[in-house]
């Protein structure tokens, strides 16, 4: 016997598939907790009501349908009622800094300043080590982004690495492990902290993407990492910059990537230069709404400068690595294999230099919020059209 509840077919299409499934709970939780200014303007025990209501549903849920539908519920209720509490903080040891200060000191000895700190701040987040002229340069180009802790970089990075180790004799599986075993040392050599841990984690989900070769997948694996994360700390969503960048950027070297690499068709393959130049331009598009509503100015500069600097940026973290472990062992050879790191770093130093010397190379807008908000709505209709051709 029925229970006389007649779900709509594409909602019993969902709760069929378990990785629709998972996606719409997940997705529950997240909204939950991105209406959390709007729990505190109708009341913090209306949650509370939805989860018990949830609860009750799932008890007397005669199809898989509404057991769907009830914890897909009862997790958007949970994601209202942690925002209403304090954020949880993971002690980290003491040794995760001593790491941090190892690190700016071997790459001290392998490469002069304002490399030295450009590679450090490019690898494990930071520019407080820069001259002030060279933070403003990033600032006005629209490309500070790069010396933050954030799933940013190491998501491009994770992409651009993995794209060039499978057309090695590695292969695909082995490229696998060799990016996981690479994200594990940068989380240690980073020293652990909460913004490197959620920096790594995104990096994860592109690898796990690249595992799986299924985007659906990659999807739920990049909802999961964000629903923990909110779990922990529900103010990252409207307050964290960084936070938001990592999950917008992964997000479009996700889903948007193939299709822009379609449109470089004349870049070569060959490395992955192809896939990952057009995982760069993907993240330039999909930020861009976010670092004008943080900042308020727009770099007029910045298209050409994340053009010319970001397919570098990996390369640069790689080679900056590779440097600082060699200096670890032995500072003569780590100086001598560090140079591909100075190259880098000169050149990307040089461009940023050059074009924030341009005129009008950023300017203030006025109404920088509502700008934003319509870049964003444009990039959004703008998916949809291309999604739906």
């Amino acid at each position: 016997m029925g229970s006389g509840f007649r779900a709509d077919p594409s909602v019993e299409a969902v709760a069929n598939s378990p990785s629709k499934s998972l996606a719409l709970a997940l997705g529950a939780f997240c909204v939950g907790v991105a209406l959390g200014p709007a729990w505190d303007a109708i009341g913090a025990s209306v949650p509370i009501v939805i989860g018990i209501t949830a609860i009750l549903l799932n008890l007397f849920a005669r199809s898989r349908t509404m057991i769907v539908i009830s914890v897909a519920l009862a997790l958007f209720a949970l994601g209202g009622v942690r925002t209403q509490g304090a954020p949880w903080t993971v002690a980290l040891p003491d040794q995760a800094s001593d790491v941090r200060e190892l690190v700016a000191h071997e790459m001290a000895v392998a490469l002069s300043e304002p490399h030295a700190s450009f590679l450090t701040g490019l690898i494990f987040g930071g520019s407080s080590d820069l001259p002030d002229g060279l933070r403003e340069a990033f600032r006005t180009t629209g490309t500070s982004h790069i010396l933050s802790a954030s799933g940013y970089n190491v998501s491009l990075f994770t992409f651009y690495f993995f794209n060039w180790v499978i057309t090695t004799p590695l292969a695909r599986r082995r490229g696998i492990w060799a990016t996981a075993i690479l994200l594990v040392v940068y989380a240690l050599g980073a020293g652990a902290s909460a913004a490197v841990l959620r920096a790594t984690l995104m990096g994860a989900v592109i690898l796990v993407g690249a595992a799986v070769r299924r985007r659906a997948k990659m999807g739920n694996a990049l909802l999961l990492a964000v629903a923990l994360m909110l779990l922990f700390d529900p103010t990252l969503l409207w307050g964290d910059v960084g936070f938001q960048l990592s999950v917008v950027a992964t997000s479009a070297m996700i889903f948007w990537a193939p299709a822009f690499a379609r449109r470089v068709a004349f870049l070569p393959k060959k490395f992955g230069i192809r896939d990952s130049f057009g995982g760069s331009i993907a993240a330039i598009i999909a930020t861009t709404p976010i670092v004008l509503w943080w900042f308020g100015t727009v770099s007029l500069v910045a298209p050409l400068a994340n053009l010319a600097v970001l397919p570098m940026v990996p390369y640069a973290m790689a080679s900056g690595l590779i440097g600082l472990a060699a200096t670890i062992y032995d500072p003569g050879i780590g100086q001598i294999i560090s140079l591909p790191a100075w190259a880098f770093s000169s050149v990307i130093l040089h461009v940023v230099s050059w074009l924030e010397a341009l005129p009008l190379a950023s300017v203030s807008v006025p109404f920088a919020h509502a700008a934003a908000a319509v870049s964003a709505a444009v990039i959004f209709f703008v998916w949809l059209r291309v999604r739906r051709a």
